[in-house]
């Protein structure tokens, strides 16, 4: 079975680095080389289903993947660290005997700052306020 490479990003990252707060949504990051994007093809994530010409077209696209009917955004790029960097660093987290790969409190940190929403920079004071996990 081939896997997808991601890692989670934004408030659900927030909450795994151990500062919890509501959140409207999942933040995934798919690393954006083509054979990792077609992996994608014909994966059931209950509510959608991605063929070949979605995926091609994602390729092409640096809009993100919005899914608002079930809070899941599907990005391929960030902000400000380089995404190499985002995956060579992540860290896995376990919940409930999933392991769950997760933008490093550095990186995510750095992101939070980048973009400077309200929550982000709150988040940013949350973050380095929080114990190391």
């Amino acid at each position: 079975m081939l896997r997808v490479n991601f890692v989670v990003i934004g408030g659900a990252a927030v909450g795994l680095h151990g500062h919890r707060r509501d959140r409207k949504d999942l933040d995934i990051l798919v690393s954006p080389e083509d054979e990792n994007l077609d992996r994608l093809v014909d994966l059931d994530l209950t509510w959608r289903t991605f063929r070949q010409r979605d995926i091609d077209d994602w390729k092409v696209s640096s809009e993100a993947i919005q899914m608002p009917i079930r809070g899941v955004d599907l990005l391929k790029s960030t902000c400000s660290v380089p995404i190499e960097k985002v995956f060579s660093e992540r860290v896995i987290f376990e919940v409930e005997g999933l392991s769950i790969p997760t933008i490093s409190k550095a990186h995510l940190i750095t992101e939070k700052r980048c973009t400077a929403t309200e929550t982000d920079l709150t988040d940013v004071k949350a973050l380095e306020g929080c114990k190391k996990i």
